[in-house]
């Protein structure tokens, strides 16, 4: 089992707002940051379909994020939130990845940058050379997750809406 295929999708949160005084951890996703989640949902809704496992940043874009994302399956998923990945750099985020149940074969990972960016780029030999909002690598991963040191890039998506 430990040399089957997984797979790990990492999701940069959409568009979110800067409104002044407001908490970081607060900030909201903007209409076009919405719009663009939804269009990533499109994006993987076979990946959606898998049940995979689903680690998202408690802050409020990477919810939302998730939750727009995840309405274009038929069930939502359900995800963890985990503390961790707010402002985690790559090394925090590959540690709670290899805590992953070995069992899972697909998991979704909502975070930050710059941390997505540093992972995909740490576990990968072509990483992109920017990681926009909305940004979702997908990752072909051979070892288990308690192993997890490499993979291989398989796509790189960045959905835009059309500014209004």
């Amino acid at each position: 089992m430990s040399g089957a295929a997984r797979s790990l999708i990492i999701v940069r949160h959409a568009k979110a707002a800067h409104p002044p005084g407001m908490a970081d951890r607060d900030r909201p996703l903007t209409a076009r940051g919405e719009a663009e989640a939804r269009l990533a949902g499109e994006l993987l809704t076979e990946a959606l379909s898998a049940t995979p496992t689903v680690l998202v940043s408690p802050a409020m874009r990477t919810r939302q994020t998730w939750e727009l994302l995840s309405g274009a399956s038929a069930d939502m998923v359900p995800a963890t939130y985990d503390h961790r990945i707010y402002s985690a750099g790559w090394t925090e985020l590959l540690r709670v990845l290899r805590e992953v149940p070995a069992a899972a074969r697909q998991v979704i990972l909502v975070g930050h940058n710059p941390g997505c960016a540093e992972l995909v780029a740490e576990l990968t030999d072509e990483p992109p050379a920017s990681f926009p909002t909305a940004g979702v690598a997908r990752i072909a991963v051979a070892q288990p997750w308690s192993d997890l040191s490499s993979g291989h890039l398989i796509g790189f998506t960045v959905p835009r809406v059309q500014p209004d």
